[in-house]
C-alpha cells in the first residue's frame, strides 16, 4: 500500500514535469530538457518499483511431487557448511540422499523420533542421529538449517499440514530465510530455530557413541 501510495504521488510529479514541455511560451530547448527530465524520472520510478517488489518476493520453493522434495533437500543438503535436519522418521530419504548424508556425516546433524532401520546405517556410516521420542515431543514442523552455527545461518522450512494432496496434484511449500541479518522477520526466524536446536541436543538422546545428552 505505501508503495503504491508514493508511486502515484511520483507519477504526479513526473507528469508535471511533462506537462511544462507543452508550455507554448517555452524555448524549444527547455521544453526537450522537461522532456528528458520526465522520461528520466518515470525510467527511475519503474527501477525502483521493481527493485522494491523484487525484495519483497517471498523465498518459497513450491513442490508438485515427491520428487521434487527430494530433490530441494538433496540440494539443501549439498549446501556448504554444517546441516541440522529436524525431522520425524525420514521417510524422504532414499538411496541419493542417504548417500549425500554420509558424505557430509562430519559437518551434518539429524534430530529424529525414534531409531529405525534407516538411522542405524546413518549411525554406522558415523551421521551424528539424535533421538527425542522418550521426551514425547513430536514436531509439528519439520526444518533443515544451513550453517546452523553460524550467525548466517538459513532455515528452510515445510509444515506437513500445508501441504495439499488432491487426485493428480500435490503441492508442498518449503519456505527459506533470506540469511540476511538486516530482514528482522527471517533474523527471529533463523534465532527461534536455533534455539530449538539447542534444547533439542540438551533433551535428546543418541548422537556418536549412542551416550546420552
Amino acid at each position: 500500500m505505501k508503495t503504491m501510495v508514493n508511486a502515484i504521488s511520483a507519477m504526479g510529479t513526473i507528469a508535471s514535469i511533462l506537462g511544462l514541455a507543452f508550455i507554448k511560451e517555452l524555448p524549444r530547448g527547455m521544453k526537450y530538457f522537461f522532456i528528458i527530465a520526465g522520461i528520466l524520472g518515470l525510467a527511475i520510478l519503474l527501477y525502483d518499483i521493481y527493485k522494491e517488489k523484487k525484495n519483497m518476493q517471498i523465498n518459497e520453493m513450491i513442490c508438485t511431487s515427491d520428487d521434487q522434495i527430494k530433490e530441494e533437500m538433496k540440494n539443501l543438503i549439498n549446501m556448504q557448511g554444517k546441516i541440522c535436519i529436524m525431522s520425524r522418521d525420514l521417510t524422504w530419504v532414499d538411496e541419493k540422499i542417504k548417500k549425500c548424508i554420509i558424505e557430509k556425516k562430519s559437518s551434518i546433524l539429524i534430530f529424529a523420533e525414534k531409531e529405525t532401520d534407516l538411522t542405524k546405517a546413518l549411525e554406522k556410516n558415523d551421521v551424528d542421529i539424535r533421538y527425542y521420542g522418550k521426551t514425547g515431543f513430536i514436531p509439528n514442523t519439520r526444518f533443515t538449517v544451513v550453517r546452523y552455527n553460524k550467525s548466517d545461518r538459513q532455515v528452510a522450512i515445510a509444515n506437513t499440514k500445508n501441504t495439499l494432496r488432491e487426485k493428480n496434484r500435490m503441492e508442498h511449500t518449503i519456505y527459506m530465510t533470506s540469511g540476511d541479518p538486516n530482514d528482522k522477520r527471517d533474523s527471529w526466524l533463523s534465532s527461534l530455530a536455533y534455539d530449538m536446536i539447542s534444547l533439542c541436543e540438551k533433551i535428546s538422546e543418541g548422537g556418536n557413541g549412542k551416550k546420552n545428552l
